[in-house]
């Protein structure tokens, strides 16, 4: 008696695969479930997620989605500022369109989004007047023109097209002069920074956390932190929904250290020279023998 091979044909395989597939889908699953977390930021992972820490020091391994809605807020140093950022300030171009009527001291680090776009718009009166340029209009004051009693510097009154909101991105930075690609203004508008400066940070790149951050999120649970018989923490997971961060310290350069001071040299003081015995030293006074 022979043993014959046989084949099973792939059409027969493929119903075979295609009718557990319709099984599997025709069961019940599960509903996923939903978490939300308030905690602070132990580890960032960029294009990936972040580890965090809950407020009852559980630790949570988050996924974080490109369709997530993601906001950090928070301030950063002026040497955090690079080109290729976008940033948002009130000022008052000139009439030709080619530079920033005074100095500003007040700017926000903003990324393009439908709340907020590139371009000239109303003042915000959150961001303050432009800083050296003079104060800002505050709310329902008029998108051009110039402000009510204000005088413009360096020129007469009609010499710029009023206090507005300015954002773009900073094409060319040293210093304190930078230029600015503002649509439908100018492409290299020049804009001059005051001495002192407060720049705000509302972005949603999570990258830009740092550890110690505060941090909210709601999603899905993909597995709940449990600890193990040996006291090892198996950290929970999820994919995160909707995230914000505030920032618990400004951003700021890593690769520019700020310069320190070094402290005034001081010439060490001359070590006196002892006194010879028959030589009297000097405040004393030695009584003559009666």
């Amino acid at each position: 008696m022979s043993i014959r091979n046989f084949a099973i044909p792939g059409a027969l395989i493929a119903a075979m695969l295609s009718a557990a597939a319709s099984e599997l889908r025709a069961q019940p699953r599960p509903a996923p479930q939903r978490i939300s977390a308030k905690g602070t930021v132990k580890e960032v992972y960029p294009r990936l997620g972040i580890v965090m820490t809950t407020a009852t020091q559980q630790t949570w391994q988050i996924a974080i989605p490109q369709t997530a809605n993601v906001k950090v807020t928070g301030t950063a140093e002026e040497n955090f500022l690079k080109p290729g950022m976008f940033i948002q300030f009130n000022g008052e171009v000139d009439k030709r369109g080619n530079y920033v009527l005074g100095k500003v001291g007040q700017l926000l680090i903003f990324n393009p989004s439908r709340e907020r776009m590139p371009g000239m718009f109303g003042a915000d009166p959150t961001l303050g007047g432009g800083g050296q340029a003079g104060g800002g209009l505050g709310a329902g004051a008029p998108m051009f023109g110039p402000a009510p009693g204000a005088e413009k510097p360096g020129g007469p009154a009609n010499k710029g097209m009023g206090m507005a909101l300015l954002g773009g991105q900073i094409s060319t930075l040293k210093g304190k002069r930078m230029t600015v690609a503002v649509p439908n203004v100018n492409a290299r508008l020049r804009v001059e920074l005051a001495d002192e400066v407060k720049i705000g940070v509302e972005v949603t790149d999570f990258s830009v956390a740092q550890e110690g951050d505060k941090i909210q999120i709601s999603g899905t649970m993909i597995q709940e932190s449990t600890t193990l018989p040996n006291g090892t923490e198996v950290p929970g997971r999820g994919t995160a929904r909707d995230v914000t961060i505030e920032m618990a310290k400004p951003l700021v350069d890593p690769k520019k250290k700020p310069r320190i001071v070094p402290p005034p040299r001081t010439r060490p003081a001359r070590p006196t020279k002892p006194a010879k015995p028959d030589e009297k030293p000097e405040g004393f006074e030695v009584a003559e023998p009666k």
